[in-house]
């Protein structure tokens, strides 16, 4: 850019030069200074609206959590109010529930001493099984000393909470606060 005002200056003039290489020198500058502090401040504009969407992205994400942590505990107390959940209390709810909720799906499990699983399958009519990975076929489930197994669901379960399937214990994270409740 210098460098062509200079040239133009030069032609037009018919060859004196009536700006000083010094004013275009200073006047270049001017413009170098003036950009890169128009970059250094659109870089910390957009640093701060960065912080402020993680910011507004994280209160919204903490709100639908609690709403959605307020929504199953509704359940829980209705679930534990009612005396066989799993005979009709659960859907009312789960139906009342669920368009509120974010979860796509939801399930009933109880809680099955192993030495009570035959006691289960028996009363049920379906083993307690588990799903070792995704996608994996139902097995058996494993010796452990309490299962989960689902007996009701609502929602897009895509078979997660199948009767007599175990999908709490074969996570350990989940298991934990399943033992723990």
């Amino acid at each position: 850019l210098g460098l062509g005002v200079l040239v133009g200056t030069i032609r037009s003039s018919g060859g004196r030069l009536p700006l000083t290489p010094v004013v275009v020198s200073l006047a270049l500058l001017a413009t170098t200074v003036a950009t890169v502090a128009s970059a250094d401040h659109a870089q910390r504009t957009a640093e701060v609206e960065l912080e402020a969407r993680s910011a507004l992205t994280a209160a919204e994400l903490d709100a639908v959590t609690r709403h959605a942590i307020a929504r199953l505990d509704d359940l829980a107390v209705g679930v534990r109010a009612a005396r066989r959940p799993e005979h009709g209390a659960f859907d009312v709810l789960a139906r009342r529930i669920m368009p509120e909720s974010p979860f796509a799906a939801i399930g009933y499990v109880l809680r099955v001493p192993h030495d009570r699983a035959a006691d289960f399958e028996r009363q049920r009519g379906v083993p307690i099984t588990e799903r070792p990975r995704e996608r994996a076929p139902l097995l058996p489930a494993l010796v452990r000393t309490v299962h989960f197994p689902a007996v009701r669901s609502a929602g897009a379960t895509g078979g997660l909470f199948a009767p007599g399937v175990d999908f709490i214990s074969a996570r350990p994270w989940i298991a934990r606060t399943a033992r723990d409740a």
